[in-house]
C-alpha cells in the first residue's frame, strides 16, 4: 500500500507541477519552422482592424469551381496574385449535398441537409396557390412582414440536425448588429428551383429581409443545354446599388452556372459539357473582373473586399476523390502572392468551411466566439501561392486515393497474424515452423507503421514505387533484426525506434506525418494537426511494449534490482508523452490524454504489484480528470487564434 501511494503521490506531483509550467511554454508555439514562420509573418485580413463599421464585402460563391479551372480564368488568377489564395474543405454532416455544404457555413457547424428542406422562394411566388408568404406563415406559425424571400421548411432543418446546429445562425448575428444583407442569385433549371443561397443569408425564422432569387436572376441561355444562365447584368446592377446605399454590409453573389451544368453531367456528352463548362467558366471570370473593378474604385472613408469561394465542389471531382476547393480573398493595396490560412488547420493555404463564417463577421469586429466552430482566416507571403497549392492538392489526392490499398492490405495481414497466433496456440511439435514463420511476419508487420511515417521522404508519391519501398524496407528490417539472438531484443528495438520516429517527428512540428499514408487526410477533414489517432495507436502501443519488453530484457540479463531502479526513468520517459500527446502546440489529442494517462497510472501500478481494484481505477480517474481541467484551463487561457479544439470546446461549454 505504502508503494501504490507513493506511485500515486508521484505521478500527480508531476503532473501539477506541469500544469504549473504550461503557461510558461507558450513559446512553444513557434517551436517548428513552420510554425514560427507563420507566427511571424501571418497578420489578420486587413478589414479585421478596422475600427469603423464602414466595410463592404462581396461575397461570391461559385459552387463547382475547382483549382484547375483558374488558369483559364484571367480574373481570378489575377485575384489570387494580387490577393490570397487556398484551399477550401467543404465536408459537411449526412448525405453529399450542395445545399449541406451552404448550410454548414451559415452554422457554423458541420450540417445536414434535404433538398426538400432547402427550398426557397421569393415573396410573391406561388407554392400550391398561395403566396410564399402565405405559404411560410402556415408551416412557421410565424407572421409574415417585409421580408423578400422565405424557407417555410424551416422546421425539418432543424429536425435533421442535433441541437448545437443552429440554422440562420450567421444570418441571424449579422441582424441583431443591424448590418445590411443583400443575397442575389438562384441555381434554378426549367424543371427544378434550386436557391441554396437562401440558407446562407436567412436569419433564425428562416427569412431574408432583402433577396432576389427569383427569375430576375437568370437569362435563357443562348447557348447552354441548362437552359437558363446567371442574368450578370441584373447582379451587377444589384450589386452597385447596393453599395451605394448602404455604408456597410454584406453582398451575397450565388452564382449557379457550373452548379446547373453538373446537374446535367450524366445526360451530356463529354464533349459538349467541356465546351459549355469553357463558355460558363468565361462569363464568370468577365464578372468577376467588373467586380474587382467596383472594389478598387471606393473613396478612402469606406473599406471594400472581395471573397471568391468554391462552396461545393464540382462532381468531377468528388469522384476523384477531391472535395478541396479553391478560395481567394481580394482588397485593394494587398501585397499579394499570400496564402490564406486559420487556427482550424494551422496549415497554410488550407481552410475549413467553418472558417467563412467567423470571417465574415470580424470584418466588423463582431465577435463570433463561441457558437461558431471555425476562426478567421489570416494571411502570409508566399512566393508562388498557386503551385504551392497545385502541388499540396496533388499530394492529398494520392494519399487519399492511396490510403484504403495500402491501409487494408495492412489490416489483412494483422488478421493473419493474430488468426496464425490463435492457431499456434493450438499446436505442439508442429508448430516450430509456423512459430519461425509468425516471427518473421510479426517483425514485419511492427516496422510498417515506421517505414508509413519515412515515406514522404521518397522523391515520388507513386504507388508502385510506395509499395516497392516499402516492401524493401520491410525486408531490410527483417533481415537486420533476425541477428539478434532471441525476440524480444529484437522488437524492443523496433517498438523503441518506431516511437522515436513519431516523437521527432512531432517535436518539428509533424512535416511527415502531414504526408504520411497513415497521418491527416485533408480531404476527408477528420484531422489536420496534431496527433491523429491512427500514429496515437501507434505512439500508445510501441512505448508501452517498448518500455516493458526493455525492462523484462534488464531484469533477465543484470537482475530484478537494476530493473526496478530503472522503473522510475521510465516514468519520466512516460509523463514527457503524456505532455506530448495533451499538448496544444504538439499532439492536441483530449482522448489520446485519456488513454495514454490512464494506461500508464495502471502500468506502473501493476509495475509495483499492486493488483486492479475500484480503488485503483477511481484513482486513475480522478488524477487524469485533474490534468484534463489543467489542460483545459491553459488552453482557454490562450489567445483565441492559437486555440486548438480543446480551448474551443471549453468556450463552448462556459457559453451554453
Amino acid at each position: 500500500m505504502i508503494r501504490l501511494r507513493f506511485v500515486f503521490f508521484l505521478f500527480t506531483a508531476i503532473l501539477f507541477a506541469a500544469l504549473l509550467i504550461m503557461p510558461a511554454a507558450a513559446f512553444i508555439d513557434a517551436s517548428t519552422p513552420e510554425a514560427a514562420s507563420t507566427k511571424q509573418n501571418a497578420h489578420p485580413l486587413p478589414t479585421q482592424g478596422n475600427n469603423t463599421k464602414q466595410v463592404q464585402l462581396l461575397t461570391v460563391l461559385i459552387p463547382g469551381l475547382s483549382l484547375q479551372d483558374l488558369p483559364q480564368c484571367p480574373t481570378l488568377t489575377r485575384l489570387a496574385r494580387e490577393g490570397a489564395v487556398g484551399l477550401l474543405n467543404t465536408q459537411h454532416n449526412g448525405t453529399r449535398r450542395l445545399s449541406a455544404a451552404y448550410l454548414t457555413i451559415a452554422a457554423g457547424k458541420k450540417a445536414a441537409c434535404t433538398e426538400e428542406a432547402a427550398r426557397a422562394w421569393q415573396r410573391e411566388e406561388k407554392i400550391q396557390e398561395l403566396t410564399a408568404a402565405e405559404f411560410y406563415q402556415r408551416y412557421t406559425g410565424i407572421s409574415a412582414n417585409s421580408e423578400t424571400v422565405f424557407l417555410p421548411y424551416l422546421q425539418q432543418l432543424q429536425n435533421i440536425n442535433p441541437s448545437e446546429v443552429r440554422p440562420g445562425l450567421l444570418g441571424e448575428t449579422l441582424e441583431q448588429n443591424q448590418l445590411p444583407v443583400l443575397l442575389v442569385g438562384n441555381h434554378d433549371l426549367p424543371e427544378k428551383t434550386a436557391r441554396p443561397g437562401a440558407l446562407l443569408a436567412m436569419n433564425s425564422e428562416g427569412v431574408v429581409r432583402s433577396g432576389i432569387i427569383d427569375r430576375r436572376t437568370y437569362i435563357v441561355s443562348p447557348f447552354s443545354p441548362t437552359v437558363y444562365t446567371t442574368n450578370y447584368e441584373f447582379l451587377a446592377e444589384q450589386t452597385s446599388q447596393f453599395l451605394q446605399q448602404n455604408e456597410a454590409g454584406l453582398v451575397l453573389l450565388d452564382l449557379g452556372d457550373l452548379s446547373r451544368l453538373d446537374a446535367l453531367t450524366t445526360a451530356l456528352s463529354p464533349a459538349v459539357y467541356l465546351e459549355n463548362r469553357q463558355k460558363l467558366l468565361a462569363g464568370i471570370d468577365a464578372f468577376l473582373g467588373s467586380l474587382q473593378q467596383m472594389v478598387t474604385e471606393t473613396g478612402a472613408e469606406k473599406e471594400r473586399a472581395l471573397l471568391v469561394l468554391a462552396p461545393y465542389p464540382a462532381k468531377a471531382e468528388v469522384s476523384a476523390g477531391n472535395t478541396l476547393t479553391p478560395i481567394i480573398y481580394y482588397r485593394q493595396k494587398m501585397p499579394g502572392n499570400e496564402l490564406l490560412l486559420s487556427a482550424s488547420t494551422k496549415r497554410k493555404g488550407l481552410l475549413a468551411s467553418l472558417d467563412l463564417a467567423p470571417t465574415i463577421l470580424t470584418h466588423w469586429q463582431i465577435d463570433y466566439a463561441p457558437f461558431f466552430s471555425g476562426h478567421p482566416f489570416f494571411t502570409t507571403p508566399h512566393a508562388g501561392p498557386l503551385t504551392f497549392l497545385n502541388e499540396q492538392l496533388a499530394l492529398f489526392q494520392v494519399n487519399h486515393s492511396q490510403r484504403p490499398l495500402l491501409i487494408k492490405g495492412y489490416v489483412l495481414l494483422l488478421i493473419i497474424l493474430v488468426l496464425a497466433i490463435l492457431l499456434l496456440l493450438l499446436l505442439s511439435k508442429t508448430g516450430q515452423k509456423l512459430y519461425r514463420a509468425l516471427i518473421t511476419l510479426l517483425l514485419a508487420l511492427t516496422s510498417v507503421p515506421l517505414l508509413f511515417l519515412l515515406l514522404p521522404l521518397l522523391p515520388t508519391d507513386r504507388l508502385e514505387i510506395r509499395t516497392i519501398a516499402l516492401l524493401a524496407g520491410v525486408t531490410l528490417a527483417v533481415k537486420l533484426f533476425r541477428r539478434q539472438d532471441t525476440v524480444l531484443p529484437r522488437l524492443t528495438l523496433l517498438y523503441l525506434l518506431t516511437t522515436l520516429g513519431i516523437v521527432t517527428d512531432l517535436l518539428l512540428g509533424a512535416p511527415l506525418m502531414k504526408s504520411s499514408i497513415l497521418g491527416y487526410d485533408p480531404i476527408s477533414g477528420a484531422r489536420f494537426y496534431g496527433l491523429g489517432n491512427e500514429y496515437l495507436g501507434v505512439l500508445l502501443g510501441s512505448s508501452v511494449l517498448g518500455s516493458t519488453l526493455l525492462l523484462e530484457m534488464v531484469k533477465e540479463k543484470r537482475g530484478a534490482g537494476l530493473s526496478k531502479q530503472l522503473v522510475p526513468l521510465t516514468g519520466i520517459g512516460a509523463f514527457f508523452l503524456i505532455f506530448l500527446v495533451a499538448a496544444p502546440q504538439w499532439g492536441t489529442n483530449v482522448g489520446g490524454t485519456i488513454t495514454f494517462l490512464t494506461s500508464y497510472l495502471l502500468l506502473y501500478a501493476l509495475f509495483y504489484r499492486q493488483k486492479i481494484s475500484l480503488r485503483l481505477i477511481t484513482a486513475c480517474g480522478a488524477i487524469t480528470l485533474l490534468f484534463l481541467i489543467g489542460l483545459f484551463a491553459w488552453d482557454l487561457q490562450r489567445p483565441l487564434e492559437a486555440q486548438s479544439h480543446i480551448g474551443q470546446t471549453a468556450r463552448l461549454i462556459g457559453a451554453e
